[in-house]
């Protein structure tokens, strides 16, 4: 690895993350906050100093995990007030997102599915019944349901992170059981498929 993409690649961390505040610092500078979820955030983030530097690439992604088009001209800063300024061919946002039609369950992202899946209380509980040995009872008794589930799944799927269930991937066909099994569990049928 001697070119600089290279180095950055192995040295980058990957994680989904929600634009949570901005704001202008008193030296002008602008402070972005993100949420990021607990199970995706990458253990070494934890352990850089206060004050490290990041070179940073951001891409915007939709509902349904593709890239948003990036026909939208972005914000610049003003030379004279250094205030944030909205070019004037960018028509408003609308402040209320507006729902779409609803897709069918199988249509969703892996990724939204596990994450959906993972906020679920049942879903906890055919885990810890279906999954021992994957199951961590301590996360679950510390009130981290929701890191628990998401826990059990990447390690039931074989992944570091959700975002690696992909469709035609060994982790999908692994979700895909543990789903309809689930699924089954909640409506009342047995593993084979028989009304309980």
């Amino acid at each position: 690895m001697t070119d600089l993409s290279s180095q950055a690649r192995a040295a980058a961390y990957e994680f989904e993350a929600k634009k949570h505040a901005l704001r202008q610092t008193q030296d002008g500078g602008v402070s972005v906050t993100l949420n990021i979820n607990p199970v995706d955030m990458p253990a070494s983030l934890y352990q850089d100093a206060m004050g490290q530097r990041y070179a940073v690439v951001m891409v915007p992604i939709m509902d349904d995990e593709t890239p948003r088009p990036t026909a939208i001209a972005a914000p610049v800063a003003s030379s004279v007030t250094g205030a944030v300024e909205k070019p004037a061919d960018v028509p408003a946002q609308k402040a209320e997102r507006q729902p779409g039609p609803r897709r069918d369950w199988k249509e969703l992202p892996y990724p939204q599915r596990a994450g959906i899946r993972c906020a679920e209380p049942a879903f906890h509980e055919f885990l810890a019944a279906n999954y021992q040995h994957q199951w961590d009872e301590g996360a679950w008794h510390a009130g981290t349901h929701e890191l628990a589930a998401a826990m059990a799944l990447r390690a039931i799927c074989g992944v570091s992170s959700r975002s690696l269930i992909k469709p035609g991937t060994e982790a999908a066909k692994i979700f895909d059981r543990m789903d309809d099994a689930y699924w089954l569990h909640t409506h009342g049928y047995g593993q084979q498929g028989e009304r309980a």
